[in-house]
């Protein structure tokens, strides 16, 4: 009975510090590393999340440009064409 528990609370020790280096790598992996100046993918992410909402800006306002300029040769255009026709 004694060499039981010896050997689960050895399989328990052996479990916690092969769960301890897994959690240290999935921290490795998503914290920044201070030391290497390593990027966590957390940080990473945000900076990418950043980048998009620039993009997505970037491309509402040229849509926004292009919708204005178009009104604005669309009413040239028909001055034009109003000032061609009184002429005519």
């Amino acid at each position: 009975m004694a060499e039981m528990q010896f050997r689960l609370a050895a399989d328990l020790s052996n479990f916690f510090n092969k769960q301890e280096l897994f959690n240290q790598r999935i921290s490795d992996i998503l914290e920044n590393d201070e030391k290497t100046d390593k990027k966590g993918l957390v940080y990473e992410v945000a900076e990418v999340s950043k980048r998009v909402d620039e993009i997505e800006l970037k491309g509402k306002v040229t849509a926004g440009k292009i919708a204005v300029t178009v009104t604005i040769l669309t009413f040239i255009g028909g001055m034009v064409l109003k000032a061609i026709n009184i002429f005519d």
